[in-house]
């Protein structure tokens, strides 16, 4: 079943060699090489990091992530979020062997109890804040990292996405723009959400599929299900179109890097065939309209897999002393990792020079031991990854880093480590080998050990907390104070109450910075209104939006009670009579529903994507009714994608007035590990 779009990118620049100047190069070479490999942290070690999922998360989840300045590891597991020190799991690859199995036990340092799925997990860039969605009603739940530090488990604020899951939520990665994240939704609309506002725009673009941020984060590149990649600002301004390569069919972009300026390594994946394919392409632009397209060899080939593949690359950039790129590729559809690269030098012999040096290689190894393999499962059934995620946060040279090599004792510094999180809940990690630069003497120009220590936080107002003791030690050691964190803090009792309203809620949040997350309290459920898109609420994240459906685990009354229940405990004896009404979104996502299985296939019985940009004709802020003195009252008149925002007086550096913080989060008692993963279905599987 084919999409009605067709190949419109390709008949706006013309055919391949045809008026838009699209041109198709050799395909690039494929290598083996002996000068880069991965090793094991400590042999066949493993790290038992989450509990295993009992039914698969969506291809596209991703579950891992690294705060390597922080030093620290969050993990997400069917029942609940882990947070840790990278060096604490690092040392439990050395701890002893229980038994005959290969799976260390590990105790994180911090323990968040989850009432459901998590779908995706990221920190900013500047490692401030965590921020989670939920695998069935999407929203954002937005975690302040000097709070976790602390022991604490509540969230700082949370934004609904009106139900709609999320296929990627990609981070800008740069500091400087930290408080920018882009999200993706099943339905395939892009939308910026903006912490330091506390809200998320108007769909940016439709029919999304994935996207990449240049190397700065002052645009980014939204790949598309017709196969084109469009170029646009975070405020949704478009800046260029790239065409599909030529003869690619009914394909979407799957994955893409933005590289440099003019250079994206693009993965199309085919919609209607079972397994699906995919084609790797390194784009060239040169400016104005003329465009080279390269295939590269998939270097992570299915071989028969069923498993609709999702890919996720990591970047390592500039490795001293000739490698300019090194691309870890992964995929829910294989158990080994393969490797894009780009080199100064030649990585092989067996090729003439000028073929594979200054340009993209698929690189294989030599020694098939250097290429990272996922184990067995204890049913000999494939592992999965479902997070990926670089530690560049090793302080410690590494012993015996090229093993071939009976002289070499230790690496002249530490290396990059490559983990990735399996469906069973299991941390395999390598070392990143780069035989010239541990012979030269150089090391990765990114590890937190070269760059130097963390510079310390700007000063800011310390949060109103009894120092407790925190589950990562009495010192601040990771480089700042208990200050509070960039993007804004909990209001002190007796502040005034925030323009985002509360939630509806007839007491003030608790100075702690609100219900534990969990926590339940809506013994008088009674959502008033439908929240905007983006809005913060007491309902966002997590909510079903289907009507009819169980009650989301986050649920959606807040409570006149002055106090909270215990963590884990809930209130759902009165909200549980209230029959089906109880969507906090009314009707706004109904027609998100799709009847068919995921994949692309599927989501066609729907009419393809151009019947989803059909329904956000109205702004998805304007839905539902609002307290007239909410910003999101009525769509923004003006050019940015971020509604207009009342001024407002305030110490904090971002310009914010302090939120009153009142957790959405409810346990679902009836919530299991063996549900389906999700209620809605994907366009792109």
């Amino acid at each position: 079943m084919a999409f009605g779009f067709g190949n419109s990118g390709n008949s706006m620049l013309g055919g391949a060699g045809g008026a838009g100047g699209l041109n198709t190069g050799p395909d690039l070479e494929t290598i083996q090489t002996e000068d880069l490999g991965f090793l094991t942290i400590a042999g066949d070690a493993k790290v038992r990091l989450t509990s295993a999922w009992s039914s698969l998360p969506s291809s596209t989840a991703s579950l891992l992530s690294i705060a390597s300045r922080k030093g620290l590891v969050a993990a997400a597991g069917p029942d609940q979020v882990i947070i840790a020190t990278t060096e604490s799991v690092r040392k439990a690859f050395e701890s002893e062997k229980n038994g005959d199995s290969d799976i260390r036990a590990f105790e994180p340092q911090l323990k968040i109890a989850m009432p459901m799925r998590v779908s995706q997990l990221a920190f900013t860039a500047d490692e401030n804040y965590l921020i989670l969605s939920a695998e069935s009603g999407g929203g954002l739940a937005v975690y302040e990292v000097q709070s976790l530090l602390s022991g604490s488990t509540n969230s700082a604020f949370e934004l609904s996405t009106n139900g709609e899951n999320l296929r990627a939520m990609i981070p800008n990665p740069t500091p400087e723009k930290a408080e920018l994240c882009a999200i993706v939704t099943t339905n395939g609309n892009l939308h910026m959400a903006n912490l330091k506002e506390r809200q998320i725009s108007n769909p940016l673009k439709n029919q999304v599929s994935c996207i990449s941020w240049s190397s700065k984060g002052k645009q980014l590149c939204a790949g598309l299900g017709d196969g084109t990649i469009a170029q646009m600002t975070p405020e949704g301004e478009a800046k260029a179109e790239i065409p599909k390569p030529p003869n690619v069919g009914d394909f979407h972009v799957s994955s893409l890097t933005w590289l440099e300026n003019n250079l994206f390594l693009s993965i199309h994946t085919s919609n209607n065939e079972s397994p699906p394919t995919s084609i790797y392409h390194i784009i060239m632009r040169q400016p104005p309209s003329s465009f080279m397209f390269q295939k590269l060899t998939d270097p992570v080939e299915p071989f028969g897999s069923e498993k609709t593949p999702h890919h996720t690359i990591l970047r390592l950039r500039d490795f001293p002393p000739a490698l300019q790129d090194l691309l870890i590729v992964s995929s829910t559809a294989a158990t080994e990792m393969g490797v894009l690269s780009r080199s100064k030098t030649a990585l092989a012999t067996d090729k003439p020079a000028e073929s594979i040096t200054g340009v993209f290689t698929t690189t294989e190894f030599l020694d098939d031991i250097k290429r990272p393999t996922l184990p067995m499962t204890d049913s000999m059934d494939d592992s999965t990854p479902v997070g990926v995620a670089l530690d560049l946060s090793g302080k410690e040279k590494v012993y015996k880093p090229i093993p071939s090599d009976v002289e070499l004792e230790e690496s002249p510094g530490p290396l990059p480590g490559f983990w990735v999180l399996t469906h069973e809940g299991i941390l395999c990690a390598w070392w990143v080998v780069y035989n010239d630069s541990i012979r030269q003497g150089t090391s990765y120009p990114h590890l937190t050990a070269v760059e130097g220590s963390a510079a310390p936080a700007p000063a800011q107002a310390a949060p109103a907390a009894a120092p407790t003791a925190s589950p990562f030690g009495s010192a601040p050691a990771f480089g700042s104070s208990a200050a509070a964190p960039a993007f804004g803090s909990s209001s002190s009792l007796g502040q005034k109450s925030s323009p985002w309203g509360s939630g509806g809620s007839g007491a003030a949040a608790p100075s702690t910075g609100g219900a534990v997350f969990g926590s339940s309290g809506f013994s008088n459920a009674a959502p008033s209104s439908a929240p905007a898109f983006g809005k913060p609420s007491a309902i966002g994240f997590g909510q079903s939006p289907q009507l009819g459906a169980k009650s989301s685990p986050w649920a959606a009354g807040s409570s006149a009670a002055g106090s909270t229940p215990a963590f884990g405990q809930s209130g759902f004896s009165s909200f549980a009579n209230n029959n089906n009404n109880t969507s906090p979104f009314g009707k706004a996502a109904a027609s998100n529903q799709s009847g068919a299985s995921g994949g692309f296939a599927g989501f066609a019985s729907q009419g393809g994507f151009a019947s989803v940009s059909n329904n956000t004709s109205s702004s998805v802020f304007g839905s539902g009714d609002k307290p007239s003195a909410s910003p999101f009252a009525s769509p923004s008149k003006t050019e940015t994608a971020f509604p207009s925002k009342p001024d407002q007086p305030s110490s904090n550096p971002f310009g914010s007035t302090p939120f009153k913080l009142e957790s959405s989060f409810k346990p679902d008692g009836s919530a299991k590990d063996d549900v389906k993963p999700s209620g809605q279905s994907s366009m792109f599987g």
